[in-house]
């Protein structure tokens, strides 16, 4: 008979989490009977439809991000009832609501095993956003709130080894019970010839196949740093004037419209452009010659792996656990979060230097190689069939 097991999430949109729960439950359906539990905050109903299709799936709409006492309440009490009735195995948390709401649900219906995966704690010292003061409260009550759920967690999954410590040594879990998995990728998705490269960029970018591209892949919001990326593109092209460059954002967001404001007079002369969301960017990676990631705060970065398996050379921010990732001018660039200058700095280095850039590109895919999606769902899997 197969373990039950509930897998609880504040929100199934595009992101790491929400890719790392799908791939779990994907090809772990003939081992483990899987629930997927999820708010419904920013799924159109057509995503929650097509949510309902593909999986066992509990909606519960007062799941939401934001800390609201009573929205919180009734997320607890349909979570616990749910628990209750179907003697589950095993609950299996992502992201810090979701493993506030659904571990103490869990912890008060009675489930013997209870893991939660960080997906990257907003809690870290380097993951402040300048000018969002209320994050910072928002951090001192989950990291309050962590602190009294450690005791009942039995495995405490997180991302790097920078959280890991931060974790033990803040009293947020406990050495014995706490476990590195980092986020992984399908390798062979992402091998491309130089033939699929020249014709992905010929059919995405018919109007800049000479062009150098820049890319960005990701949600478009304040913490993924888009903004510092479009002041150091600004720079750039005053310095490189007979550079034929363009910036590419790939992804959807809070921000966008902000972002195609300041940026109007370069999409009107077709040097910068928005896509929106795009279910599958592998032709994007494929197509583009720089990938960068200038997040304030990125817990692993998922994108970050996809590009560097695609071959690209790489500029991220020095936050989260990029610097375990990015080993500065070896597999990639690094450069301080939020400084527009030195991003500037680092895409000239390989706009300048071809040959360095090559090498570069050619050590990221080789470091890529450890993030292997069938080597780290086998981690799970393993978790879930022990008994601990």
């Amino acid at each position: 008979m197969k373990k039950k097991i509930a897998i609880v999430i504040t929100r199934m949109i595009p992101g790491g989490a929400s890719t790392v729960v799908k791939n779990i439950i994907d090809y772990g359906q003939d081992k483990f009977d899987f629930t997927l539990f999820s708010g419904v905050e920013g799924l159109t109903k057509q995503e929650q439809r097509i949510l309902s299709d593909s999986y066992n799936v509990v909606f519960i709409p007062k799941l939401i991000r934001r800390i609201s006492p009573i929205n919180d309440f009734f997320a607890y009490s349909k979570l616990k009832h749910f628990f209750k009735k179907n003697n589950f195995n095993i609950v299996h948390t992502h992201t810090s609501k979701a493993g506030f709401i659904g571990r103490i649900a869990a912890k008060h219906a009675n489930i013997s095993k209870i893991i939660h995966s960080t997906h990257g704690s907003i809690y870290m010292p380097n993951s402040r956003i300048p000018g969002i003061p209320e994050l910072d409260i928002y951090k001192k009550i989950l990291l309050n709130a962590e602190k009294y759920l450690s005791p009942f967690t039995n495995l405490q999954i997180v991302l790097s080894r920078s959280e890991y410590d931060f974790s033990v040594q803040n009293g947020l879990s406990r050495e014995k019970n706490t476990m590195i998995i980092p986020n992984g990728i399908f390798l062979e998705n992402y091998s491309f010839s130089y033939d699929d490269k020249k014709k992905f960029k010929n059919e995405l970018f018919p109007y800049a196949k000479d062009s150098i591209i820049l890319l960005n892949i990701g949600r478009l919001s304040t913490e993924k740093g888009q903004f510092t990326l479009l002041k150091a593109f600004m720079k750039l092209l005053s310095e490189f004037k007979q550079k034929d460059i363009k910036l590419i954002f790939v992804g959807d967001g809070p921000e966008r419209k902000r972002l195609e404001s300041q940026s109007n007079s370069m999409i009107e002369k077709k040097i910068v452009f928005f896509t929106g969301y795009v279910a599958d960017p592998r032709k994007y990676y494929a197509a583009a010659d720089i990938f960068i990631l200038p997040s304030f705060y990125e817990g692993f970065g998922l994108s970050l792996i996809e590009a560097m398996a695609s071959g690209l050379p790489c500029v991220a921010s020095d936050t989260g656990a990029i610097p375990e990732i990015i080993t500065d001018r070896e597999n990639g660039l690094l450069f301080p979060k939020g400084d527009s200058d030195s991003l500037k700095e680092k895409i000239k280095i390989l706009l300048e230097n071809p040959a360095f850039s090559a090498k570069i590109a050619k050590k990221a895919r080789e470091s890529a190689k450890k993030y292997d999606i069938k080597a780290i769902l086998s981690q799970y899997y393993k978790i879930y069939g022990d008994s601990f």
